[in-house]
């Protein structure tokens, strides 16, 4: 019963040693939201840009506004992916 426990804590110790750090675990799967929101973004404005709603917002049309709300925000979300990659993706390599 000793020698499988010893060898179940070896193996977790050893699987351990392989793995990421936390913080890069965490920073993967920030990462897929990051990106899932950017690819979402892009395909609302997309959408509101061919659909040319006539309604206005801000004293523009929708498509406008969403376009000069939304390219701030993309280009945050581009910063913080190249900033983050480059803080916890380099440390291993």
């Amino acid at each position: 019963m000793r020698e499988k426990v010893s060898s179940v804590l070896k193996n977790a110790a050893s699987e351990a040693s392989r793995n990421a750090s936390d913080e890069e675990q965490i920073w993967d799967s920030l990462r897929g939201f990051i990106v899932f929101g950017l690819i979402l973004e892009v395909l609302i404005l997309f959408i509101l840009s061919v659909l040319d709603i006539e309604s206005e917002l801000f004293g523009m049309q929708i498509a406008y506004t969403a376009a000069i709300i939304g390219a701030p925000i993309f280009i945050l979300g581009i910063i913080i992916l190249i900033l983050g990659n480059r803080k916890f993706k380099s440390q291993n390599h």
